[in-house]
């Protein structure tokens, strides 16, 4: 069986540099979920904050600082931490 492994992505680079022909349909499974639940929670702090997100990009309403992706053939989001740029509350949120 194939050993798993850790990486923290926090970086275009980093992602284009651990992708190679063995893991690399799985990583996109992984980011694309990892994506998809960032694009919601963009919306759910646009919805809150209409005024305070007006005209700005995703990237200045919720700071990522990188995900962590397991090399391990599921395709699970385990544990999302967001910053809110308006207050500095950190989110945690655990799937």
């Amino acid at each position: 069986m194939k050993e798993k492994k850790e990486y923290n992505i926090d970086s275009f680079e980093k992602l284009l540099n651990i992708m190679d022909e063995d893991n690399f349909e799985n990583l996109l499974i992984d980011f694309a979920k990892f994506c998809s639940s960032y694009l919601a929670y963009v919306k759910g702090f646009r919805d809150k904050y209409p005024k305070e997100t007006k005209n700005k990009h995703n990237s200045q309403i919720l700071k990522v600082r990188g995900f962590i992706w397991i090399d391990d053939g599921k395709h699970e989001l385990r544990f999302v931490k967001i910053e809110n740029v308006f207050t500095g509350e950190i989110h945690n949120y655990e799937g």
